[in-house]
């Protein structure tokens, strides 16, 4: 999965003119955050009460992959 995370980032930024690609997981997702963080993504902090997810609002944490730090 770490991999599949890479190259699609990858691919976004050959093809897309940004210099940011952000992602939020739920913040207790452990194994989604872990992939993230593998991928190179810094954890850069948490929205509290961000997400509604089956009625229920959520906090997310919020990882950034800029151009150029992905590995």
């Amino acid at each position: 999965m770490t991999q599949a995370v890479r190259l699609m980032s990858g691919w976004v930024f050959d093809q897309m003119p940004i210099d940011r690609i952000q992602i939020t997981i739920q913040q207790d997702n452990r194994a989604s955050r872990a992939v993230t963080e593998r991928a190179g993504y810094t954890f850069e902090g948490v929205l509290r009460s961000h997400t509604l997810i089956k009625g229920r609002r959520r906090d997310m944490a919020v990882y950034s992959l800029l151009r150029g730090e992905l590995r």
